[in-house]
């Protein structure tokens, strides 16, 4: 996809480590987990354990390598969207599953746009027909932007509104209204750039994490609607408006669950990211000293009645927490694919990353070599195109076959160009 604004989470000109002198002293590196150590045994707390091979830089994991679609995917998305309309809710069901499996195992761009009005059109009859389809059909719908991105902006209206109202809805599964809130997040980010559309987003995502219980065992809805709020909120039209939930926030640090306490951490990590790159360089949580010792007591948790692994994951994460809202050092994290090497190097890239990876699965490295939104949005540049040395293909063979690439993403472009510059227009 062209570049659209650049990266959203690469940091502005001008930026500077958060200073003061708030905090500063308030914990002892003795008194910390070694760094090393538990970043060696978790990475990130949020990435799925069936691609966490991506993150440590296993090169092995490439699912195209395993395609039971055969050599033409493309071929099959026709057959697949017309059993997707059956009247038998198992046909329908195995039929989006497989669109699910092409959409996560290939970047389809050139297909999909052919077939984006069908798929949308199934998205919108079928996702309040069972919790089944529900969850297929936001799932799909998430898909669906992370291949089209703005392109299907103006069509995937319903859909969003229709998703906003499940996640709401209290009568709704847990199930149903965390995997919503999660597809709202990716959608509305990746696809959408409508100042009401972001604003509506955002409301139902607050009341949704907020509504959740401290005490709660249960922590899937809180940390699919948080995490999608965290990550739309550096498109809101109030930045001040969304840094001040940072005191709801605090609140669940105390949280049953560890996930929810990781979570929340994550969060804060993200608002105070966002307040010191668009509010003050120097901005401090105005009860940041309060703050700091909380995050103090979570990196220095050793309760025995806690798992081994949850406290490992709690120590290593607010170990990082507390290092940026002291010190402004940000979490780093190298991911390799291929020949190509990404850095995550702020809370917010960090998120979209494993939020991308909780619907592309095993098949974000490949999503991140041929993906163009994708690249585009961690920085990654032109596609690198590599050419099987198996087919053997002469000197000329190969010259045609990068001019047919390069000719079709120019007109791609030029397209979304044109696109743009009408829009702007009015």
């Amino acid at each position: 996809m062209g570049k659209k604004g650049g990266n959203r989470n690469k940091t502005k000109e001008g930026y500077e480590k958060p200073r003061g002198e708030a905090g500063r002293a308030a914990i002892n590196d003795a008194d910390l987990p070694d760094t090393a150590s538990d970043a060696a045994s978790e990475i990130t707390h949020l990435t799925l354990d069936d691609d966490i091979t991506s993150v440590i830089g296993d090169d092995n994991l490439d699912v195209e390598d395993e395609d039971e679609f055969g050599d033409s995917p493309r071929d099959r998305l026709e057959e697949f969207l017309d059993n997707a309309t059956h009247k038998n809710p198992a046909i329908r069901t195995a039929a989006v599953k497989n669109i699910q499996v092409l959409l996560t195992k290939h970047y389809l761009y050139e297909t999909l746009d052919k077939w984006k009005s069908s798929v949308i059109e199934l998205i919108e009859k079928n996702i309040k027909k069972s919790d089944t389809e529900a969850m297929l059909l936001s799932t799909l719908a998430a898909l669906l932007s992370v291949q089209m991105g703005t392109e299907i902006e103006n069509d995937l209206n319903q859909v969003l509104a229709t998703m906003r109202q499940l996640c709401a809805d209290p009568s709704q599964s847990e199930n149903v209204r965390s995997n919503c809130a999660l597809a709202l997040g990716i959608c509305v980010y990746l696809s959408s750039e409508q100042p009401t559309q972001i604003a509506d987003t955002l409301q139902v995502l607050n009341n949704v994490w907020t509504a959740v219980k401290v005490n709660s065992t249960s922590s899937n809805l809180f940390n699919a609607a948080i995490a999608s709020w965290s990550l739309l909120a550096d498109r809101s039209s109030n930045i001040r408006v969304v840094v001040n939930d940072y005191s709801k926030i605090v609140n669940y640090l105390d949280a049953a669950s560890v996930d929810t306490r990781v979570s929340a951490g994550e969060s804060l990590g993200c608002l105070y990211e966002l307040a010191f790159s668009n509010l003050d360089s120097e901005y401090v949580f105005p009860n940041h000293d309060f703050i700091l010792q909380k995050l103090t007591d979570l990196a220095t948790d050793s309760v025995k009645y806690r798992a081994k692994k949850d406290r490992r994951i709690q120590r290593f994460t607010f170990r990082q927490i507390f290092e940026f809202l002291r010190s402004g050092e940000t979490p780093s994290v190298t991911i390799k694919f291929g020949s190509e090497v990404l850095e995550l190097e702020s809370f917010q890239e960090k998120l979209l990353y494993d939020m991308c990876c909780k619907f592309l699965h095993g098949g974000m490295n490949s999503h991140l070599k041929h993906n163009e939104l994708i690249r585009d949005l961690f920085d990654l540049g032109e596609v690198v195109e590599e050419i099987n040395a198996g087919a053997k293909l002469s000197k000329q063979q190969r010259m045609i076959q990068h001019k047919d690439i390069s000719r079709t993403r120019n007109m791609r472009r030029a397209k979304q160009r044109d696109k743009r510059s009408t829009a702007h227009a009015f």
